[in-house]
């Protein structure tokens, strides 16, 4: 199953917490709310062959104080058959936690256990398993504020190694001053202006290149026909700019922040509080067309990964 075009989803399911999920040291699902959440997401493009590193960020309601003994969450990675429905799904691993459990002392003791697992029986626990689980870590939160629990899961997958992992590193931006970081914003800040400009001048040939990346290795990962999604986005952004019904988002330096969920330091992505950098709104009634762009940097050149 995992090299006969798997489809992975990660499952999220939350309540009562205030987290950030990572795959791989990507930020892919934050609330800091502590909203219920139930979805499934899908995570080809995020994984490899090797080791995966499964991670959420719980924090507490005030800096100084517990995770709310109320939170609980649980991250189940799943895989089927791609073109299959949710009920053929498998599960590989999950990791829980519960709040109400670490008050005795065993917060993740529902997470799967460490060991070997075979993806040939059901993922049933096995001394010659191709899949191997690692017990969940527990270390403080990158700011300092709430804990990262992490699981690792071995696996093979069919897809090349993303160019994301060897993208260049990028600062550490828990160790910028304020000028140091007002500098970097501003390099960033200019990728996306690049992209707002074109859009403005419905200009959507000449920055169509700039997507073939994220484009080309999200086929790959999905199995679709080479070209499909750069062409969807095309006709998408085309018809975005020429909808009399749809307002391009104004896009401001000071309306934005640095997505300080990559913890892998490969990765910068710019948003809004509530919302991606650049988007749409609907002139006449409520909700938007939402453009996430994600970064990497190689050589000095910024390139869009995802």
């Amino acid at each position: 199953m995992l090299t006969n075009k798997p489809y992975f989803t990660l499952r999220l399911e939350m309540s009562s917490c205030s987290y950030t999920v990572m795959l791989n040291g990507a930020a892919i699902e934050q609330d800091l709310r502590d909203q219920p959440l139930s979805i499934e997401m899908p995570i080809n493009h995020w994984l490899r062959t090797g080791e995966n590193g499964i991670s959420i960020n719980l924090y507490p309601p005030e800096e100084d104080q517990p995770i709310s003994s109320a939170c609980d969450c649980t991250l189940t990675l799943q895989v089927r058959p791609s073109g299959t429905d949710s009920r053929q799904n498998k599960v590989i691993s999950i990791l829980h936690y519960s709040g109400e459990l670490a008050q005795k002392g065993i917060g993740t003791g529902k997470s799967t256990s460490a060991g070997k697992y075979s993806s040939v029986d059901g993922f049933i626990k096995k001394p010659d398993g191709d899949v191997i689980v690692s017990n969940v870590k527990i270390a403080p939160a990158p700011e300092d504020y709430g804990q990262t629990f992490t699981q690792t899961v071995t696996l093979t997958t069919p897809f090349p190694e993303w160019a994301f992992f060897s993208s260049d590193a990028l600062p550490d931006l828990y160790a910028m001053s304020d000028q140091e970081y007002d500098h970097y914003h501003a390099e960033v800040y200019k990728q996306y202006e690049h992209i707002q400009n074109a859009l403005k001048r419905k200009d959507i040939d000449s920055i169509l290149p700039l997507f073939e990346e994220r484009s080309r290795e999200t086929d790959i990962a999905y199995y679709h026909e080479k070209g499909r999604t750069i062409k969807k986005l095309e006709e998408s952004l085309k018809a975005a700019v020429s909808n009399p019904n749809y307002e391009l988002a104004e896009l401001k330096r000071s309306f934005l922040m640095i997505d300080f969920g990559f913890v892998n330091r490969k990765m910068e992505r710019l948003k809004r509080r509530n919302g991606t950098a650049i988007g749409f709104g609907f002139t006449h009634t409520t909700g938007s067309e939402n453009y996430d762009l994600i970064f990497r940097r190689q050589n000095g050149k910024w390139i869009i990964t995802r």
